[in-house]
C-alpha cells in the first residue's frame, strides 16, 4: 500500500510540473510568417597581418670555421673518468643527445664510454685539442 501511494504522490506532482518550467520560452513566428533573419555578430579583431619573413642564415663570422660534421666523433670529460670520452653518432643521434644520456641518471644500455655508468657532470670539449 505505501508504494501505491507514493506512485499516486509521483504522477500528482509530475503532472503538476509539466505546467511550469525553469527554461526560458523563446516566442516561435507564426507558422505563416518567414523566418526573421539572425542577429548580426560583432566583428572580430583585426585580421593578423603576415608575419615578417624569416631572414636566411648567415654565415659564420669565421670563414674557417667548418660547417660540423654529423659524422664526426663527439668528446666529453668527466673528473671521474681518465681521458676524454670520444663518441661517434649513430643516424638518429646528436652530439647533443650523446651529452644528454650521459648526464641522466635513468639511462642504461648505451656502449658511450666502454659502456660507462658515471652519469652526470659530464662536459662537451674539442675532440682535436684532448685526444
Amino acid at each position: 500500500m505505501p508504494t501505491a501511494c507514493l506512485l499516486a504522490a509521483f504522477l500528482v506532482f509530475s503532472a503538476a510540473a509539466s505546467s511550469w518550467s525553469c527554461a526560458r520560452s523563446e516566442a516561435q513566428p507564426p507558422p505563416e510568417q518567414p523566418t526573421p533573419q539572425p542577429m548580426p555578430t560583432p566583428t572580430p579583431p583585426a585580421e593578423p597581418i603576415e608575419p615578417p619573413a624569416f631572414e636566411p642564415p648567415t654565415p659564420p663570422d669565421d670563414p674557417g670555421v667548418p660547417t660540423p660534421d654529423p659524422s664526426a666523433p663527439c668528446c666529453y670529460t668527466h673528473p671521474q673518468w681518465s681521458g676524454v670520452c670520444a663518441v661517434r653518432p649513430a643516424r638518429d643521434e646528436t652530439c647533443a643527445s650523446i651529452l644528454d644520456y650521459l648526464n641522466d641518471p635513468r639511462t642504461t644500455g648505451k656502449t658511450y664510454c666502454s659502456s660507462t655508468d658515471i652519469r652526470g657532470g659530464w662536459k662537451p670539449v674539442t675532440c682535436e685539442d684532448n685526444q
